[in-house]
């Protein structure tokens, strides 16, 4: 196994951890990692600065930088497929949706709401 940044893998494992659970303490994310306060505040500090996670009183969020990283994921398939999921979306009505394979899972890469969607959920 190549060797790895511990740091650099704390930092995503915060990322990863609030995304699958919402909104973190400190305490909460030090407690679940096994780490000190003093250095999940460190990370944090460092994931806020560049705007990964928004702090919100005691809690801390995904941050709006990652909305910007994203739209640079599959960009090529994403500007490839658009078009004809327009087209399609136009024809059926509905929404169409491109997933990419990761690993296991598939993710969601881009999206086509249908005409008759009047209600959208936005992010």
């Amino acid at each position: 196994m190549p060797e790895t940044s511990k740091t650099a893998d704390q930092a995503l494992s915060i990322l990863e951890m609030i995304a699958d659970n919402g909104a973190q303490s400190i305490a909460d994310l030090a407690r679940d990692m096994q780490l000190s306060r003093t250095v999940v505040y460190r990370l944090l500090t460092t994931l806020e600065a560049h705007g990964l996670v928004r702090r919100s009183h005691s809690l801390y969020r995904l941050g709006p930088k990652l909305f910007a990283l994203v739209q640079h994921v599959e960009r090529a398939v994403r500007d490839a497929a658009r078009a004809p999921m327009a087209d399609l979306a136009g024809s059926i009505r509905e929404t169409v949706v491109l997933t990419v394979k990761d690993g296991l899972n598939a993710i969601s890469a881009e999206r086509i709401v249908g005409a008759d969607h009047i209600l959208q959920r936005i992010g």
